[in-house]
């Protein structure tokens, strides 16, 4: 994965992290060069992935993005804008923030997420995943949600990097 999220000030000083979105050609670059060699996702702050970036991003080899959807000033993710950069690539996306049990994960899954990624909802114990894991909703929705796995997009780009 390619960090182009972190925004720690020495990280972006240096070009890194949310650095990258401030030269797109280098992310792209970089995202070229690891295509060649594996598998790879793109991780984001999801409010800075402009149409220009994405469109970028989609025209590499990247197989998917990994879509911190913080919504700044609110302790919920940006289902929304979810929904509308789903509406605007293939590939794989990850999204994660705020989630904390089944109602986030259901939203994710149900707003264009092919996987949901949680982090601070850990903190306190496993409970949160036995919840999503013993919810027959949740089971249903992944099921449904399995639809990459035929990916056509995706197994062409795994297959160029096995070739």
């Amino acid at each position: 994965e390619i960090n182009a999220h972190c925004r720690q000030k020495e990280m972006v000083r240096v070009g890194a992290g949310e650095g990258l979105l401030k030269n797109p050609e280098t992310l792209v670059s970089l995202i070229e060069e690891a295509s060649n060699l594996l598998p790879v996702f793109v991780k984001v702050r999801a409010m800075h992935l402009t149409d220009q970036l994405l469109e970028m991003i989609n025209s590499t080899d990247a197989i998917g993005l990994h879509l911190d959807l913080m919504k700044p000033g609110v302790n919920a993710a940006d289902i929304q804008l979810l929904g509308r950069i789903r509406q605007k690539t293939r590939m794989i996306l990850i999204a994660n923030n705020s989630v904390r049990g089944e109602e986030q994960f259901l939203q994710m899954l149900r707003m264009g997420a092919d996987l949901v990624s949680m982090g601070r909802a850990l903190l306190g114990g496993t409970e949160p995943i036995t919840r999503i894991l013993g919810s027959k909703s949740c089971w249903a929705e992944m099921k449904r949600k399995r639809s990459w796995n035929g990916n056509s997009f995706v197994l062409t780009r795994l297959q160029k990097d096995l070739n």
